[in-house]
């Protein structure tokens, strides 16, 4: 029976391992990305017990990685991969908990002071008036397009 050298073992589980590492800052990157894309703070999208236990798994996640590096750089892989696996269920958590916060969110639209001022509108009413006129006509189209089919009910 031949075994594999001790090189080729520590090879594919530090492998195994960054691939975990990979997966987990994956979620947490596409969960922050998220917040940075719609321009939001932390604090606007969760409620004080929402943003206390998201604080608190990003605390604990932190020190599960930190864990798993130290244990990694002892070639203690199998609990490195443990932590490793535990801090996957962390970023998970906390992408959840951003995720039921932002079904809560309600959209505001807010006018720039330049265009709210009356001078931007009467400036600009040669391009205001057509495209308004424009987008009613798309909105009417699409509501013609994606109206409800009534349903028939065959005997």
């Amino acid at each position: 029976r031949a075994s594999l050298s001790f090189s080729i073992r520590e090879v594919s589980a530090r492998n195994l391992l960054l691939s975990e590492a990979h997966a987990v800052l994956l979620v947490i990157h596409a969960t922050l990305k998220h917040l940075e894309l719609h321009d939001l703070v932390l604090d606007e999208v969760l409620h004080y017990d929402d943003h206390l236990m998201f604080v608190r798994r990003w605390n604990v996640f932190h020190h599960k990685i930190e864990k798993a590096l130290s244990l990694m750089s002892l070639s203690d892989y199998e609990r490195a991969i443990y932590y490793m696996r535990s801090a996957q269920h962390d970023a998970n958590s906390m992408h959840e908990l951003l995720h039921e916060a932002a079904k809560n969110l309600k959209p505001i639209i807010k006018c720039p002071e330049s265009i709210a001022s009356s001078a931007f509108w009467i400036e600009n009413k040669n391009v205001i008036v057509p495209c308004v006129g424009i987008v009613t006509v798309f909105g009417l189209v699409a509501m013609w397009i994606f109206k409800p089919k009534s349903k028939v009910k065959h005997n």
